[in-house]
């Protein structure tokens, strides 16, 4: 096996386990103390993410050590939990593995966690609970031994950053799903399976995505989490999926390159996460946060859409061809709406910005296959030149050597 495929393999592993962990510990946090347990869980296990951590692979260890620790203890109290919470925390941030409760904002599931998603819908009826959780460090134990490398994106544009960890809110949110489907394990295993789905093609289109579906995103978001509030039935889980295709979207989107370490944007969001953890153990019912959520969710996609109307247009130099001829790009027209809509302003800014510099980037592209092409024609001509004064000379030669040959004779 090849390195990048062995690394594959790892990956895999480790985001199958993550995605198995998060459905089985949350329910078992649940089960134990409700909605409180599993959020002080989920929070002790992302706190450690917001820490920058080395990649130290024993350290990786920690992980499947504190599954093995929450699998093993009949009736765990609240310090229990937050310790196997920590444990965890900790070997996930030494892997720089994605967590799956903040999914779609600091990390892209994969189709492995969303095969790990799918695993919990029917693996505790084979091996229960505790077996299920077993199952999960094993699979983080072969990740940290398979070498389990993860890639991160870069940071996120401050422009977007508001509408980013208002949805990081709405991902904090999900302490509820346990609680969906009236006690039955493989409702919440089927609306995390629809999450992983919605935001791995989310955070994938994210990065040709155009402008105007990213500032769109946000308000497509509150759409939802008010279909939330509002639908009954099965539809709800292509509601939850739609929800995390939205948190892909714009989490997704980055300005840096990809690094090692969590970009200090991206760990802001946790600052989200908790806010909504929060939220969802305020005393109100499920229409009320659901509802409150969707508010914030549309200030900040509102705030979004205010930063990137006065962001400023960065300056394209002229293209200047062989033949000293530049040319001026077009200016960049201000679209023909009123002040009043700045949602609609901003995307057709951004839309023009970015047909005009498609256009240089054409223009420019032009003017060098024009050049290659210029270039080509004189070394051509001087390359026939040369092999005909070579074919000369040899002519040459070979009558000296007739003629010397001859008058030995």
């Amino acid at each position: 096996m090849t390195v990048s495929a062995r690394r594959r393999a790892a990956n895999s592993f480790g985001l199958a386990g993550q995605w198995i962990q998060f459905v089985m510990a949350a329910w078992l946090a649940f089960t134990e103390g409700g909605y409180l347990w599993s959020s002080i869980y989920l929070l002790a296990v992302a706190a450690p993410s917001v820490v920058p951590f080395r990649r130290i692979r024993a350290l990786g260890l920690a992980g499947p050590g504190g599954l093995i620790f929450l699998a093993a203890i009949s009736d765990p109290s609240l310090p229990q939990i937050i310790s196997a919470g920590v444990f965890v925390g900790i070997g996930t941030a030494a892997s720089a593995r994605p967590l799956a409760w903040s999914s779609g904002l600091t990390g892209g599931p994969g189709w492995a966690g969303a095969l790990g998603a799918a695993a919990c819908v029917v693996l505790p009826s084979v091996v229960g609970i505790r077996g299920s959780l077993a199952v999960a460090a094993g699979l983080l134990t072969l990740a940290v031994f398979a070498g389990e490398s993860h890639d991160r994106r870069g940071g996120l544009s401050p422009v977007i950053l508001p509408a980013a960890l208002a949805l990081a809110a709405v991902a904090g949110l999900r302490v509820l799903e346990p609680g969906f489907g009236g006690g039955l394990l493989r409702a919440p295993a089927i609306f995390a399976l629809a999450w992983a789905i919605g935001t791995h093609l989310g955070w994938r289109a994210a990065p040709a995505a155009d402008a105007r579906a990213v500032l769109a995103a946000p308000f497509a978001a509150a759409m939802a989490m008010a279909g939330l509030g509002v639908v009954r039935g099965p539809g709800l889980v292509f509601l939850y999926g739609f929800l995390g295709a939205c948190c892909g979207l714009v989490g997704g989107s980055s300005t840096a390159a990809p690094g090692e370490e969590l970009p200090a944007s991206r760990r802001f969001l946790f600052v989200g996460l908790a806010a909504g953890a929060l939220w969802a153990n305020a005393p109100f019912d499920y229409q009320t946060l659901i509802w409150g959520s969707a508010g914030v969710v549309l200030a900040g996609g509102f705030v979004t859409s205010l930063l990137s109307r006065r962001a400023p247009v960065p300056e394209v130099l002229p293209v200047t061809a062989n033949t000293q001829e530049t040319r001026e790009p077009e200016p960049i027209s201000t679209p023909l709406v009123s002040d009043e809509d700045p949602t609609r302003q901003a995307v057709q800014l951004l839309l023009d910005a970015t047909r005009q510099a498609n256009a240089i980037r054409g223009a420019a592209l032009e003017e060098f296959r024009r050049s290659n092409a210029a270039s080509a024609i004189p070394l051509a001509g001087e390359s026939a030149k040369t092999i005909e004064d070579l074919l000369a000379r040899l002519a040459e030669i070979r009558q000296r050597l007739r003629g010397s040959s001859l008058s030995e004779g």
